[in-house]
């Protein structure tokens, strides 16, 4: 008899329906195929189909199965898969459209309803092969449902990011007043401080005249010595500002994915449209995690190609550790915006090579478009040698502390930024 392979994997993305992944050797390459097993037969499948998460029917069949070794069997219009172990051997089938798992004695090991004690029930089975017809065959809309899911998850994810982003416009008067009061009493820090005394005469601001008799109000401000009271300032300020922007933007990009999630939720809900006709009102595109190269994992990061040489992007806070601590090497550039969140940014270099002005400007200026601060026409970004930047243990994914670096203030240039983006490779 032919075995169909060893089990990797067991999914039961539908209640009649079970998935098994499986690998076969086929001399010293292995091969690794899908099958799944429905009341109407067992199928070849492509891709593995989506649905329902694991149940504790589905967890006891892994619990159970892992690593056997599968054979199909058919009697007529009627089959079953055989699971061989060192241990046990069972067989998977359908008892009132239900998969059933019973061990060589007919005794139910697992099922999603109760089941008779015993089927013995074991004559004139004969190998099988599978049909080739993959499960999407049987329900056209189940691959494009899904992905509407996906996108109005996604969807419904930025929705509540907008409004959130919306509702901290309220905070920015304070986050701007906080910063001038920080700015006109720079006099009075010392540099390493961890806090800034200041008369705040705007604090509980009152139009009579005993509140006025009052006079100023005494606040102790936090200043994070690394940072010092300046850099605080600054940042304070493109804080509050990109909060006061996010309020023209905010309600025009509600309305655009209210209308979408509303276009989708329609399409999801009407059973009259074909899966052809649902992915093209739907619009949907394959958003890939990342990207692949045909010889190769996932990277970490963008790379960029300029005249004068590779640019590297982190992708987020994880790729950027990834980038930063594994990809680069300590006599490599590191740049990275100011104060801000953001990516990190590798330059390539020769040992005791110097970077050419226009590649630092041109990597500068990707640090600050990978930022927070990819709206502002100026834009503070510090670099270094990836030998001066370190990773506090216990940290945060992407936050890294820097030393012996220099600041360099990057005018914007849209135009030499969209040539950039077109580089990457």
């Amino acid at each position: 008899m032919t075995s169909q392979g060893i089990v990797q994997r067991i999914d039961g993305p539908r209640p009649d329906t079970v998935v098994l992944s499986l690998y076969r050797r086929d001399g010293e390459d292995a091969q690794k195929h899908l099958l799944v097993a429905t009341p109407r037969g067992v199928f070849r499948a492509e891709r593995r189909p989506s649905g329902l998460a694991a149940d504790a029917f589905v967890q006891r069949l892994r619990k159970l199965l892992g690593r056997s070794e599968v054979f199909l069997e058919r009697r007529g219009n009627h089959w079953r898969l055989r699971f061989e172990t060192r241990e046990h051997s069972a067989r998977l089938t359908f008892e009132s459209g239900s998969p059933v798992l019973r061990d060589a004695h007919g005794k139910p090991l697992a099922g999603r309803h109760r089941l008779p004690a015993t089927d013995t029930d074991d004559a004139h089975w004969i190998p099988a092969e599978p049909s080739e017809h993959a499960l999407e065959e049987a329900d056209p809309r189940q691959s494009i449902d899904a992905r509407i899911r996906a996108e109005l998850k996604r969807l419904r994810r930025t929705l509540s990011k907008v409004h959130a982003d919306v509702a901290r416009a309220a905070d920015a008067p304070a986050i701007r007043h906080e910063a001038e009061l920080i700015l006109s009493h720079l006099h009075a820090y010392e540099p390493g401080a961890s806090h800034l005394d200041v008369q705040d005469w705007e604090a509980d601001a009152s139009p009579s005249a005993e509140s006025s008799a009052q006079g100023p109000t005494a606040r102790r401000l936090a200043i994070d010595p690394r940072v010092g009271a300046r850099a605080l300032a600054q940042a304070l300020f493109h804080r509050a500002g990109r909060f006061e922007r996010s309020v023209l933007h905010g309600e025009r990009r509600r309305a655009e994915l209210d209308a979408r999630v509303a276009v989708l939720e329609g399409l999801l809900a009407d059973r009259t449209l074909d899966a052809d006709e649902v992915e093209g009102r739907a619009g949907l595109r394959q958003r890939a995690r990342g990207t692949r190269n045909s010889d190769g994992p996932r990277r970490a990061y963008r790379r960029f190609e300029t005249e004068d040489g590779a640019i590297l992007v982190g992708r987020g806070a994880a790729d950027n550790d990834t980038l930063t601590l594994r990809v680069a090497r300590p006599h490599d550039l590191w740049l990275h915006a100011r104060n801000l969140r953001g990516a990190h940014v590798v330059v390539p270099l020769d040992r005791g090579a110097d970077c050419a002005p226009r590649r630092l400007a041109d990597a500068a200026m990707l640090a600050a478009h990978f930022s927070e601060a990819k709206d502002d026409a100026i834009v503070d970004v510090l670099y270094t040698d990836r030998r001066h930047v370190r990773k506090p243990r216990g940290s945060a994914p992407g936050s890294v502390r820097v030393e012996r670096d220099k600041t360099l203030a990057v005018r914007m240039d849209r135009e030499r930024l969209r040539y950039l983006i077109t580089r990457e490779r």
